[in-house]
């Protein structure tokens, strides 16, 4: 009789440890699915910044110019993430111009992920030629590489120290 108690106690025993290892197993499995989930919304981060770059070269090569933004909130920033539901300026007039087919923005879009380009006039902040910065505010997990951005009185890539920032001259 003792036996069988010793063997129904044990089991139990290893029921109950195979359903916590299941249990783990499975809480493993969704902390790790949703880390692939950040890393592959940061690959497309760096895809969409890498379309822009290109859909703002083809402006200026269209245009001359860089396209000019009437965007006045977040500090005349033209920015992905609009609170007060207004247009993404600089993405419509490329939208417009039918360089990208349609509007691009930040994988979660909130005020902590999203994207933001400004037009600068020559002299600003001691650079000489008008320019423009195109950012990527923030990655969900930390990257190695900022990208560029720089004038003698303004360093951009301090302003997004998490993100991706691409300066490019006219």
């Amino acid at each position: 009789m003792k036996f069988v108690q010793q063997k129904t106690a044990n089991l139990k025993m290893q029921r109950v440890f195979n359903l916590s290892l299941i249990l783990f197993l499975i809480i493993l499995s969704f902390i790790y699915f949703d880390f692939i989930r950040s890393k592959i919304r940061d690959v497309k981060r760096k895809a969409d910044i890498r379309q822009l770059q290109t859909a703002l070269s083809i402006y200026q090569s269209n245009f001359n110019e860089f396209p000019n933004v009437n965007d006045f909130d977040f500090q005349d920033w033209d920015t992905t993430f609009e609170p007060l539901n207004q247009e993404f300026s600089f993405i419509n007039i490329l939208e417009k111009e039918n360089i990208i087919d349609q509007p691009v923005k930040d994988p979660i879009n909130s005020a902590r992920f999203y994207y933001r380009y400004k037009k600068f006039p020559a002299n600003s902040f001691g650079c000489e030629q008008p320019f423009y910065i195109l950012q990527i505010m923030n990655f969900e997990n930390e990257i190695k590489d900022h990208g560029w951005g720089k004038c003698p009185e303004r360093n951009f890539i301090n302003e997004a120290p998490n993100g991706f920032t691409i300066q490019i001259f006219e």
